[in-house]
This record gives C-alpha cells, structure tokens and sequence, in this order.
C-alpha cells in the first residue's frame, strides 16, 4: 500500500507564520533532543516500512535521506537552539536555517498529529 505525505517546500518554511506554526508544535511537545532524534530515526524507518512517498506541495517527490546524514550531532544540539524561546514572548528566539532538518519536523508533526496535518493542509492548499 502507497500512503502520500506531503511535507512543507523549503520556500514554505521562509514564511514566518509556517516556520513559527512547526516550531510552536515541535517546541510544546517537549521532547529531549535525544528522544527527539530516536523518533526522527523511528519516522524514517516507518517511511520505508509502509511505503510512504513523500511529496513536496507542488508534487515532486522529496528525498528521504538516512537521519544520520541530515544530523551530523550525535548529540543533536542543534535541536536545544531550534526550540529556543525568547523570554519576552512566544516566539523563537533564533531562526535557524536548517530547513532540511525543519522538515523532518513537519513529517513528524503529520505523521502523529492529524489537527497540524489539518491546519497544513488547509493553508497549503493540499
């Protein structure tokens, strides 16, 4: 069986309301970079096992790369930055630019969460 998920455009996430909507998820599920980086892994692996194609909005299939080779960390540190917030306010306090990686977010937000699912959908237009 082929599922299709559709995972926001790199040109998406430069728009401040998607990128703050997936780091306003990402950052109230509270989940520690290194269990963070289990799931990512899990997601990955369950792509390959149910035969998901990932597409971008406009269509064309997106990569789906090893977790290793888009998270070089071991550690993830990178991910204790991304979910940053600033102390006057709801918002992220650095706008990282590691769109590949912000991704990766989305998919997970889509594969566990149907309401993100929902409001992407909607937005996007999918």
């Amino acid at each position: 069986m082929n599922n299709k998920l559709y995972v926001v455009s790199v040109e998406h996430l430069r728009k401040p309301f998607i990128y703050f909507i997936v780091w306003f998820e990402i950052r109230n599920l509270g989940i520690s970079r290194q269990k963070m980086l289990e799931k990512l892994s899990l997601l990955q692996a369950n792509f390959v096992r149910e035969d998901v194609t990932v597409l971008l909005p406009n269509g064309e299939p997106f990569e789906i790369l090893e977790i290793d080779e888009i998270i070089s960390d071991p550690e993830f540190r990178w991910y204790s930055n991304y979910i940053k917030q600033k102390p006057l306010g709801l918002f992220p306090f650095y706008h990282c630019k590691r769109y590949d990686i912000i991704q990766w977010f989305h998919l997970y937000l889509q594969w566990n969460r149907s309401d993100t699912t929902d409001l992407f959908k909607n937005y996007l237009k999918l």
